[in-house]
């Protein structure tokens, strides 16, 4: 008496590609309200400026300096929110993609039992890590010449390399 639903009949990997498509789908669309809404903000702050420029009589725009000074520091404000949450979703699709590629890796995995072990293990291994971010030049101290025997790169390589052994630079926490 039990109904075959669609969610039943999926398994656990097929069901993690739906959500993780809605979740890129629904990142996706965020961002692009929010892109339209910074251009919003923009084109009203420039038409805000060519209101006050073309206007015959300034008399009737009775902001004064500390009114535009605010203006200018409440579009800077919102054009600032705004531009944090379109990082924001951009970020999390870029993450949800990674998470998409890694779930089709494991079931191309889970699919081929005929693949030898280290096919599958390279498959599977480290599928839902998040690609290293590169360590700063400060954070390393040393300097690898990306030319190597080219004598200007040397040079410059190890003209940093001086430089960085006298300096201390320590991120601020």
């Amino acid at each position: 008496m039990t109904e075959n639903t669609d969610n039943s009949t999926k398994n656990t990997i097929d069901r993690a590609l739906d959500d993780t498509k809605d979740n890129i789908k629904k990142y996706s669309r965020n961002a692009t309200s929010v892109l339209l809404y910074i251009f919003l903000s923009i084109f009203s702050f420039l038409g805000f400026i060519i209101l006050a420029i073309t206007l015959p009589n300034r008399a009737e725009l009775s902001i004064g300096e500390t009114g535009q000074l605010i203006f200018y520091g409440i579009f800077i404000l919102i054009f600032g929110v705004l531009t944090s949450f379109y990082r924001y979703n951009l970020k999390e699709t870029s993450k949800h993609e990674r998470f998409l590629l890694a779930l089709h890796r494991i079931r191309i995995a889970a699919n081929n039992k005929d693949f030898s072990d280290d096919v599958i293990k390279s498959l599977t291994q480290n599928a839902f890590e998040e690609p290293a971010q590169g360590d700063s030049v400060f954070r390393r101290r040393k300097i690898e010449s990306p030319i190597e025997g080219h004598p200007t790169s040397d040079v410059l390589t190890m003209v940093l390399n001086k430089l960085f052994e006298r300096v201390d630079i320590t991120p601020k926490k």
